[in-house]
């Protein structure tokens, strides 16, 4: 079974980083990404048209929050991230505080998917320091401490929810839920 790093991986490919400073990249020419998050996550129809024009099919459910109700009127036709506070998890601080309670909220719950923000710098940091200096991808002692925990975190989801855990990126799960049959 794959774990949420793997999946992260296959989706995307990954960077080497050369001595010159460049970078090989293994990228995955098939991925694009087709999730518009808007700035600051906030956004106007403007926006929101070109993204869609750009090719984007969803917009990060957060836009919704306090947009312009000509915003909203795209609903019908553009794929809105609506994640529910039991579908949503943005961090590692506390697993057993935060993450598992949210885990098993949204297993007892009606949502299809379990959403977990990752950004390249809960785990890495690099290739640049903040003076624009070569220094290569490395992890700090927090990093591989929050390494270890969202490792943890998904052999615990898997132990809790069985056969109902699947791992997916959010293309896949649009995909899923647009299929026709």
């Amino acid at each position: 079974m794959q774990t949420g790093m793997d999946i992260l991986k296959a989706a995307i490919g990954t960077s080497v980083p050369t001595a010159q400073g460049a970078t090989a990249s293994s990228a995955n020419p098939n991925w694009r990404p087709y999730t518009f998050v808007p700035p600051y996550d906030e956004a106007d129809v403007n926006t929101v048209l070109a993204a869609k024009t750009l090719g984007f099919h969803s917009i990060s459910g957060e836009a919704v929050t306090g947009a312009d109700a000509s915003i909203e009127q795209f609903v019908p036709s553009y794929y809105w991230e609506d994640w529910t506070d039991d579908g949503l998890f943005l961090g590692y601080n506390d697993v057993d505080a935060e993450f598992k309670p949210a885990f098993n909220a949204f297993l007892s719950s009606n949502n299809n998917y379990f959403l977990i923000e990752i950004h390249p710098n809960t785990f890495y940091s690099g290739p640049y320091d903040e003076d624009g200096n070569w220094v290569g991808f490395y992890q700090t002692e927090q990093q591989q401490k929050d390494s270890a925990a969202f490792e943890a975190a998904i052999q615990w989801m898997i132990s809790t929810g069985g056969d109902q855990i699947q791992f997916t990126t959010i293309e896949q799960a649009y995909q899923a839920d647009h299929a026709t049959t």
